[in-house]
């Protein structure tokens, strides 16, 4: 009898560890569901915050390539395919994004910049509701731009005042000009919205990048217009004629190289490469250039500069400090920095 109980017993064991061990996976298996799902939810809420972001980003990057061959461009247009009314109420809430509205007396402006490293960013100038120029990179990956000469002269010669300015190009000059130095050359002169600042690399966003002066500086330096730079330096605003003076010191410590000469020694392979280095004779400057550069520097003018150090910033200088000979001694090392970041080409 008691090994007949007993052998029940033994028989029993293994159906009650098998139980409790069917009722362990099965919790396992419980648990492992809970935590994949946990998992699943995770990553569903990532990927609907992902979407979501994306879906703001698209707002940010939403520009459209525009042929530089249109004769006239809406802005009301232009700004509705920009998403601009609800692109500058997000900017509002945050401080990464900013947009602005710049209003003066004939034009009115309109800024986007992303202030990530790599931000994407516009510009939109916009006289009697049609687009004056407009500019817009995303990531160094996109880039477009557009300018409406017709437009720029109708704003430019309106009144007789600005017709009859020693400073207005003629038609004569105007008509064989190209749309960049007509640009360029009215951004110095103030016709067209720019900053009142002067610097080389200013902090904008998270990557620093020349003023709209300095890059005017730098298209007419690409298109050889010196004679233009020369202009300048009678200017009365003192940003513009600082500009056109480095403008103008740079390129007087422009060299080209004239011949290579190689002479090898007999009996050996190698020899020695000769370079005859001068300066280029058109860039140098002329006595009364030096005066005029040497006045400016002399009348102690007060000049406002920006910087790149982390974040947008302007101080205070003057014309003396900023054409001493410390100064003038970096000139050349500036504008060979904005050659490496593709700004300036080699001048000929």
């Amino acid at each position: 009898m008691r090994l007949t109980t007993l052998a029940k017993t033994m028989m029993s064991i293994p159906l009650i560890i098998g139980s409790a061990h069917s009722e362990a996976v099965h919790h396992h298996q419980e648990k492992e569901k809970d935590r994949m799902g946990k998992r699943y939810l995770t990553i569903i809420i990532f990927l609907i915050s992902f979407l979501e972001i994306n879906g703001q980003n698209s707002l940010f990057i939403n520009f459209h390539r525009i042929d530089s061959s249109r004769t006239s461009i809406d802005a009301i247009e232009l700004l509705e395919e920009l998403n601009w009314e609800n692109l500058k109420k997000f900017c509002d809430t945050t401080e990464e994004y900013s947009a602005r509205i710049i209003e003066n007396q004939h034009t009115k402006t309109y800024e986007y910049r992303e202030r990530s490293r790599a931000g994407a960013n516009f510009t939109l100038v916009v006289y009697k509701g049609k687009v004056l120029e407009y500019y817009a990179s995303e990531r160094n990956i996109f880039y477009t731009s557009y300018f409406d000469r017709k437009l720029l002269i109708e704003y430019i010669y309106k009144d007789e005042k600005n017709r009859n300015s020693k400073w207005a190009l003629s038609e004569k000059e105007l008509s064989v000009q190209s749309n960049k130095v007509i640009e360029a050359y009215y951004t110095l002169l103030g016709f067209i919205d720019s900053r009142d600042e002067y610097g080389w690399l200013c902090e904008y966003s998270a990557i620093g990048y020349p003023p709209k002066k300095r890059r005017a500086v730098l298209t007419l330096i690409n298109s050889n217009k010196r004679d233009f730079l020369v202009k300048l330096l009678d200017h009365p605003n003192t940003q513009t004629k600082l500009y056109a003076a480095d403008a103008l010191i740079y390129l007087d410590m422009v060299k080209e190289i004239e011949t290579v000469e190689f002479n090898q020694f007999k009996g050996r392979r190698r020899g020695i490469r000769r370079l005859k280095i001068s300066y280029i004779q058109s860039y140098k400057l002329k006595n009364n250039e030096w005066r005029k550069i040497k006045q400016i520097r002399d009348d102690k003018l007060d000049v406002v500069t920006c910087g790149n150090s982390g974040s947008f910033k302007q101080y205070k200088s003057t014309t003396r400090e900023l054409l001493s000979k410390e100064s003038i001694s970096e000139i050349y090392n500036n504008y060979q920095l904005l050659k490496k970041v593709g700004y300036l080409k080699i001048p000929r």
